[in-house]
């Protein structure tokens, strides 16, 4: 039996995979044999699904270094074979394998570390995977959580160069240069602590203990650095609550702001809804210059949460920053984006404004859930800043029969087809409701339309209008069906037109399905006498 090169347990210790000259690689339990040639074994380490994999890396002996090695993984899971091939075998690298010292496995990713010259290359059991820039002469690799440890030599400085860097972040944490040679980085799985043997020098050998800091240590470092997006990953890897990585997020924005990055500045406090007052922002971007930036958050407010966040004030503000930039888009999306879903409010909710006005029947109030604003400040805005198309979309979307009626109304150019078709289609209550405040600028516009309605609500002949334009009869019109309203209620709506209202009084009197008030009786005799 050679003298052993390499040796590695298993932690259940069921596995002790061990190298000798001239090349044999085998467990100790079973025992069986693996052919090098006459290359010995310089690195192994144990990898895969359940401690199974040996990763075996073997070098050249020959002074010049060429053909220097090779890299292969074995599956010790299976039953052992021949003795030419005793286990299940991938040939990672079949030119290039390390020097001693120079491997470390990664147990997160279940990857095999080579250090090579022109830097640290990673494999999986089967294949190469992606490689990492280290300079200089590799004399030991180690591993400890998510840090790898690199000794490089440098040939032009004389020194050897030990570099930390973090896997995940992506970046160098610790970097420091020694005269002495590095011998090995000795580290255990989950100590958070390395031992660095080092060889030669003044003061001859020598063990050093490298320590991993607190989490709170390492981002007051890093904030020093600047190095925020590494903190925040930090925050989130360490489990941190979500206050503190918002607390993060909020100083990263402030220092975006500082250099005058607007558009990364708002990326990161949006970031922050929810925990930092929304006015710690605005403040910054009420500068007309930043109203794209301000828009921007104030999209963000709305949408984070269903918009729980979002005031009355913040709604005027989004709106009020959408009409100056004249962003009829972004108008169009904010609207459609608080339409009520199809269940709860119908398609006609969701029509555009070009439609008819018809208003689907069965949705309640509730209709209105699913807002990430507050409608009626968002009417009002909208109608304020002339954008009559808009807030008349609104209002029929979330069901308010009196903004829609006073919009359609009293615009410039008024629509009073559309406000009498659109109070067609809505139950009798609602349709008095309306009448009462509305009616007279039906009356003097539409004067036979509008009489027609009135005799018809009035006698109980009144139908509800569905989406298509024919009489509505379901479950929900029975609340209507029979019912009369009281003449009295639109008798001053025909204040400027006697004879439309001695139309109507006449149908009432001869209606006779119901006593007629002495108000009605002697208001239709003056008109006769």
């Amino acid at each position: 039996v050679k003298p052993p090169t390499v040796i590695n347990v298993a932690d259940a210790a069921s596995q002790d995979p061990m190298g000798s000259k001239p090349g044999s690689v085998a467990p100790v339990f079973p025992v069986t044999s693996v052919l090098f040639g006459e290359r010995p074994v310089v690195g192994g380490g144990l990898g895969g699904e359940r401690l199974v994999r040996l990763f075996v890396s073997t070098v050249s002996e020959r002074p010049d270094g060429a053909g220097d090695g090779l890299l292969v993984s074995y599956d010790t899971s299976g039953a052992p074979g021949t003795a030419l091939q005793p286990y299940q075998t991938a040939l990672l690298d079949p030119d290039r394998g390390c020097s001693h010292h120079c491997t470390a496995y990664n147990p997160m990713e279940q990857q095999v570390m080579v250090g090579r010259d022109d830097g640290v290359y990673f494999f999986t059991a089967e294949d190469r995977g992606g490689a990492a820039g280290f300079e200089g002469r590799k004399q030991a690799l180690g591993m400890v959580g998510e840090y790898i440890f690199v000794a490089s030599h440098h040939q032009k400085s004389k020194k050897t160069e030990l570099s930390i860097y973090d896997l995940r972040s992506k970046v160098s944490v610790h970097s420091t240069k020694i005269k002495q040679h590095v011998a090995a980085v000795l580290t255990a799985e989950g100590s958070g602590t390395a031992f660095v043997l080092t060889s030669g020098g003044a003061s001859g050998d020598a063990l050093v203990r490298l320590r991993e800091k607190d989490t709170s240590s390492k981002l007051d470092l890093l904030f020093k650095m600047n190095l925020f997006s590494h903190a925040i990953i930090l925050a989130k890897h360490a489990k941190l609550s979500d206050k503190e990585v918002n607390d993060i997020y909020r100083m990263y924005g402030d220092h975006k702001y500082k250099k005058c990055d607007w558009d990364g500045a708002i990326n990161q406090y949006s970031q922050t809804i929810g925990y930092t007052e929304p006015s710690y922002v605005i403040r910054r971007f009420l500068d007309a210059q930043r109203i794209q930036n301000l828009t921007s958050y104030l999209e963000h407010l709305h949408t984070v949460d269903d918009g729980e966040h979002a005031t009355k004030d913040h709604t005027t503000l989004l709106l009020n920053c959408y009409t100056k930039l004249k962003d009829t888009e972004k108008l169009d999306q904010f609207i459609s984006s608080s339409a009520p879903s199809a269940g709860a409010a119908g398609p006609a909710a969701a029509s555009s404004i070009s439609g008819s006005g018809s208003v689907e029947q069965g949705s309640k109030v509730g209709s209105k859930s699913r807002a990430h604003f507050d409608v009626d400040t968002a009417i009002q805005v909208l109608k304020q800043a002339g954008y009559d198309e808009h807030a008349l979309q609104l209002a029929r979307q979330h069901k308010d029969h009196e903004w829609y009626m006073r919009i359609q109304l009293n615009r410039p150019t008024p629509d009073y087809e559309d406000a009498l078709d659109y109070i067609g289609h809505l139950p009798l209550y609602k349709i008095e409701d309306l009448l009462k405040r509305h009616g007279k600028a039906l009356v003097t516009h539409l004067p036979e339309r509008t009489t027609g309605l009135l005799m018809n609500l009035c006698s109980g002949r009144f139908q509800q209008q569905g989406d298509d334009g024919c009489s509505k009869v379901d479950e929900g019109l029975a609340a209507s069906a029979g019912l009369r309203c009281n003449p009295e209620l639109f008798i001053h709506l025909f204040v400027d037109h006697p004879d439309w209202l001695q139309m109507f009084l006449d149908n009432v009197l001869k209606d006779g399905s119901q006593p007629v008030s002495p108000l009605v009786a002697n208001t239709l005799l003056e008109l006769l006498l």
